[in-house]
């Protein structure tokens, strides 16, 4: 009967002894997590791949403070045990993609309403004074199709006809629209087309690319104002 019992247990001691023995010769590497939070990607990666453990990206969060590529989190947290092999992973900074700022020049203050709504940012609107009639838009920054970095807008309207006012930046303004809200009363306008004087002024293929005064100037409308424009097609 003892013999039956030792029979049947010498294979599971086999195993036993035999597990040990493995473990005695071959023992599994085990590794502390380094600390890679705070490190830039190409360093994570020079780290990891020196202790033979795996990078895998978990996740991207974007934000513009940050330089592209700084390791925000990790899993397993630095200082925990981890075997040869085995996964980190991590989540990583990102730069918000750059916004172009669409044109908002000569357009109505609530029309720009709903374009600013989609853009998921808070413009600053100022009022001026200009022959453009009120809520116009006249100006604004970043001009259009630039990129908006640093998620700042701003818009200028302007508040009407008084007697002074800023010059708006009549760049890039097609030729036709300007005489629509022009007050020829008090504004003289002179076009020129390659350096001679337009005749066909209302012609609707012209647009402004530099004018005098400069934009931003304070000019007194209780005098007459002479306006020069230079238009391309």
């Amino acid at each position: 009967m003892n013999m039956k019992k030792l029979f049947w247990t010498l294979p599971f001691l086999s195993f036993i002894l035999g597990y040990y023995l493995f473990l005695y010769f071959f023992p599994k590497s085990e590794f502390i997590v380094p600390n890679i939070t705070g490190k830039n990607l190409q360093e994570s990666i020079r780290i990891i791949s020196n202790k033979n453990l795996n990078l895998h990206l978990l996740k991207e969060f974007e934000d513009s403070d940050l330089p592209e590529g700084i390791i925000l989190s990790q899993s397993p947290l630095a200082g925990q045990k981890i075997k040869k092999n085995q996964n980190i992973f991590i989540t990583v900074s990102k730069k918000p993609k750059s916004l172009n700022i669409p044109n908002f020049l000569n357009k109505k203050q609530k029309k720009i309403n709903k374009e600013v709504a989609k853009l998921s940012i808070k413009p600053n609107y100022y009022w001026v004074n200009s022959f453009y009639p009120t809520d116009i838009c006249i100006g604004q920054y970043p001009q259009p199709n630039k990129s908006l970095d640093d998620k700042k807008l701003v818009i200028y309207f302007s508040s009407g006809n008084l007697n002074y006012f800023i010059v708006p930046n009549l760049e890039g303004c097609n030729l036709q629209k300007i005489y629509d809200y022009l007050d020829e009363d008090k504004i003289i306008l002179e076009v020129f087309y390659k350096n001679r004087i337009l005749e066909d002024r209302r012609n609707k293929k012209y647009y402004v690319t530099d004018q005098k005064p400069m934009a931003g100037s304070i000019v007194d409308l209780s005098k007459k104002l002479y306006v020069q424009v230079q238009v391309d097609k």
